[in-house]
């Protein structure tokens, strides 16, 4: 079962929709009309009128009627808002018990400040705030906790606002919230208890209960500070990060030839600090500090303190996190680990021991993506038409304008992929044929080709999804093939590299087509074709050595860009 709790927009489903037959979704929203004819709906009502006025009214004395039935419907009964509300009021008592005439006055300022529920155009007041609507929602919101921040003095607002820089559904500890206050106003661990104090009174933190101590900001709250903080959020996010910098030292180098290393040693944080731990790249991202983002992330010293104190998902959603060129996926990490042994043999057990905890846990970092068999799967649609039933398209040049790409990067519905065409991919090939290794695997595509038409794989083939990521993995080396071909055309690739990487591609489709044979499933012309397939790359010594003095040029002379 996955379960998808709190869903208020389109986008937030629409990932979840495809796939999955025998997984079930419970979904829980205040928005009926997005889950429109995708299941089974249980209703669970809002809090009922007297849930609500109960919430809203306790510890203060009897409002007015007429009153409470206003502030019921301004807040639309929604357990946040009347908590704030109730909060608000019992400030209020403290200086005199009748509150009526205040919470008279607080709805006037709800009704001009929020969605003007009471005055609706309909003229029924007992509608109530519809939370379901973003634009009424936020403005109740608003409306709610500026009534809230109006009982704060000016320093106190400004603390609460800055907790607008903290990481969602997160404990923030004292201590850390102790630090960064010190940081940006000068308090110390007393005056962070009273602002702490005054903001739980009004409902606008959550004191939590935990070794340390701590405070939590409602999802809700905390989208409404970032909104009102924009800009000034890289600079807390830097605040922050200086407030914790205090206590460490600086990072030395790996190695003279490891350029682009950590600034500061944050691998020695404090074990109970989670909080940092869990949140160092996203706050480095945050203030605008990419390149030291991507360098924390790819640090082994600090991957490998990552990876004993929290396991392998730690670093791989660091590296996700920063998404650079440099953070390289895990996938592709775990390839060049036997590589590393073979020049590192017992220096990887010796002085700085990261080596060994990597080599013990990166297996795991691929196979906790998840998405291997499943993107195959979904490639697998689209391979009839690429290789049987190309298409005329224009050629596509290259772009390096300022331009909006949200589109290139909404993941849309996956339906119809088996509908789409692509142009002839032989074409590009035949252009390069003269290139030794390209003509080679151009052979080895082709004779996929030729399986797909004469030995395919049959009704129960199709449904063995071990045997189907062995024919996805040659299909997509054939896609592979001719991407980098055009990308060779664009950027004018030397001939001697784009035949080296050819060689690669060789060795990688005989080692799938040398597994396909050995498949249970696999029948006899499969086998035979697996076989045939199977080639030596062509070995030239001299472009060896032409490719290799290339790229020892570049050793040292690469920099990352500011």
């Amino acid at each position: 079962m996955l379960v998808l709790d709190d869903v208020w927009e389109p986008e937030q489903f629409a990932p979840f929709t495809e796939g999955g037959r025998r997984c079930a979704r419970l979904v829980t929203t205040r928005v009926p009309e997005l889950l429109a004819g995708q299941g089974e709906t249980v209703r669970v009502d809002q809090m009922s009128p007297g849930q609500a006025r109960k919430l809203l009214t306790s510890g203060l004395s009897a409002l007015d009627p007429a009153v409470a039935e206003g502030l019921l419907a301004v807040t639309g009964r929604w357990p946040l808002l009347l908590r704030l509300v109730n909060k608000i009021l019992a400030d209020y008592a403290r200086m005199a018990p009748d509150v009526s005439a205040q919470a008279a006055t607080l709805l006037e300022r709800l009704c001009a400040g929020g969605p003007a529920v009471v005055d609706d155009l309909t003229g029924d007041p007992s509608l109530g705030l519809d939370v379901g609507q973003p634009q009424k929602r936020a403005l109740a919101v608003r409306a709610t906790i500026e009534a809230s921040t109006s009982l704060l003095g000016e320093q106190d607002k400004e603390r609460f606002a800055e907790l607008g820089v903290f990481a969602e559904d997160e404990t923030i500890p004292f201590g850390l919230l102790a630090e960064f206050w010190r940081t940006t106003a000068g308090l110390d661990e007393l005056e962070t208890a009273q602002v702490a104090k005054r903001l739980a009174q009004l409902a606008l933190v959550s004191p939590i209960a935990c070794p340390g101590g701590g405070i939590a900001l409602h999802d809700v709250i905390r989208d409404f500070l970032r909104a009102e903080l924009g800009r000034q959020l890289a600079a807390l996010n830097g605040t922050l990060l200086e407030a914790v910098e205090v206590g460490l030292p600086a990072a030395g180098r790996l190695s003279p030839e490891i350029l682009h290393t950590a600034r500061m040693a944050w691998w020695e944080l404090g074990r109970d600090d989670r909080y940092m731990w869990d949140h160092l790249v996203e706050h480095l991202l945050g203030a605008g500090r990419d390149s030291e983002a991507d360098a924390v992330a790819g640090d082994l010293r600090w991957v490998g303190a990552r990876l004993m104190r929290f396991g392998p998902t730690a670093p791989s959603a660091d590296l996700s996190l920063v998404g650079t060129p440099r953070a390289i996926s895990p996938q592709r990490a775990k390839p060049s680990l036997p590589l590393l042994w073979d020049v590192l043999a017992a220096k990887g057990f010796e002085k700085n021991t990261y080596f060994c905890e990597v080599a013990r846990l990166i297996g795991a970092l691929p196979r906790l993506e998840g998405t291997v068999h499943v993107n195959v799967a979904q490639i697998l649609k689209f391979m009839p038409n690429y290789m049987f039933n190309p298409a005329s398209y224009p050629e596509i040049g290259t772009r390096n304008d300022a331009a909006d790409d949200v589109f290139f990067w909404s993941q849309g519905p996956a339906r119809g992929a088996s509908k789409v065409q692509f142009a002839d991919w032989a074409v590009v090939y035949e252009k390069h044929v003269k290139i030794p290794n390209v003509a080679l695997f151009y052979e080895q595509a082709r004779a996929l080709k030729e399986l797909l038409a004469t030995a395919p794989p049959d009704a129960d083939q199709m449904r063995d999804l071990d045997f189907l990521l062995v024919v996805g993995h040659l299909f997509t080396l054939t896609v592979y093939g001719q991407l980098i071909l055009e990308q060779a055309d664009l950027i004018g690739l030397d001939a001697d590299l784009v035949d080296q990487i050819f060689g690669v591609q060789i060795r990688d489709f005989s080692q799938y087509a040398v597994a396909l044979h050995g498949k249970p499933s696999s029948t006899a012309a499969q086998q035979a074709w697996a076989i045939s397939a199977v080639r030596k790359p062509v070995v030239d010594a001299e472009r060896f050595d032409r490719v290799w003095q290339e790229v020892e040029a570049h050793d040292g002379a690469y920099e990352m860009r500011p």
